[in-house]
């Protein structure tokens, strides 16, 4: 028992070591809210993903601009108080919002474009397939199959 206790006092000291993290960071959103309900933890490198890509379908890709928009972005998602668990799609309007306000309009508004287009490929692959079960499993899973192949594969 005493074993255990050294061994969790070690590793909590450790942890707290390594594990500080700066004001402005700490007041970033943990988790986010996904447009079916999941939730995710926040990671800025999706930030920083969609807006180089933003920048790459322009025709100007730079890593060093994208990431220092990336800081400028999460400088103000710190300020911004989000009231509980805030949507992708929040905070997709607000990176969109600081890009354009630190200037760069072109990239905000390519970036709220791709922005759209994925919320619009997600509420096409929300879509529901109904299938009458009124046969047997094995009539049901040919059913089943043909009509996903309809749907998702040949649409």
């Amino acid at each position: 028992m005493v074993l255990i206790r050294k061994l969790y006092l070690a590793t909590f000291i450790a942890n707290q070591r390594i594990c500080r993290v700066s004001n402005e960071i700490a007041s970033l959103p943990a988790w986010v809210r996904r447009r079916d309900g999941s939730q995710l933890p926040f990671e800025a490198d999706r930030i920083c993903q969609s807006l180089y890509a933003a920048a790459e379908s322009l025709g100007t890709p730079s890593a060093f601009l994208t990431r220092e928009l990336t800081d400028v972005v999460l400088h103000f998602l710190a300020l911004d108080p989000f009231a509980g668990i805030p949507r992708t799609s929040d905070i997709a309007e607000q990176v969109e919002k600081i890009v354009r306000e630190v200037g760069q309009p072109l990239l905000a508004r390519r970036y709220g474009d791709l922005q759209k287009q994925v919320e619009t490929v997600h509420d096409q692959s929300e879509r529901r397939i109904t299938v009458a079960c009124t046969g047997s499993p094995e009539r049901f899973v040919k059913d089943c199959l043909q009509a996903y192949s309809r749907q998702a594969i040949f649409s």
